[in-house]
C-alpha cells in the first residue's frame, strides 16, 4: 500500500484490472520502443481503497512478456470528489464504474471467482455517512 495510506483505516481493498485492448498494447509497445528504454510496459491492474474519507486506486505496470509488477501511480480522491461509484454484476465479474468530479468515467473489472462480492460490499461502505 501506499504511504498515504499509512494513517488510514482501509474499510475495504480489492485488486481489479481494465479491459487492454490489442490495439492499445500494441500501440502502446511501438510508441515505447522510440520514446522510453521500458518498452511495452501497460497498466492493467488497480487495486482500490476506500477508507472513511478518500478512495485511493493504485495503478500497477507489467510488461507485454510478462514482467514483474511495479507501481506507477496512486490516485487520492476525497470520498465527496466521487459522482458516481455504481457496480454491476455480469456473470463471474463485478464491473465497478468510478467517476471523480471533472473526469472521465472510469470502469474496473474485478473477477468475482468467489462469489464474495467485494464490489457490492464497497459500494455499500461508499455510500453509508461516518
Amino acid at each position: 500500500m501506499d504511504s498515504e495510506l499509512k494513517n488510514e483505516l482501509i474499510l475495504c481493498s480489492i485488486k481489479s484490472h481494465k479491459e487492454i485492448k490489442k490495439s492499445t498494447v500494441a500501440v502502446n509497445f511501438i510508441s515505447n520502443l522510440f520514446l522510453s528504454s521500458a518498452t511495452g510496459r501497460i497498466a492493467d491492474d488497480f487495486i482500490i481503497s476506500l477508507t472513511k474519507d478518500n478512495l485511493y486506486i493504485e495503478a500497477y505496470w507489467y510488461t507485454t512478456w510478462g514482467g514483474l509488477p511495479d507501481k506507477l501511480y496512486t490516485e487520492k480522491f476525497s470520498r465527496n470528489q466521487i459522482q458516481e461509484f455504481e457496480v454491476r454484476n455480469e456473470e463471474e465479474n463485478e464491473i465497478i464504474e468510478i467517476t471523480p468530479s471533472g473526469k472521465k468515467k472510469m470502469v474496473f473489472i474485478r473477477y468475482n471467482k468467489d462469489g464474495d462480492n467485494l464490489g457490492q460490499l464497497m459500494k455499500k461502505l461508499f455510500h453509508e455517512e461516518f
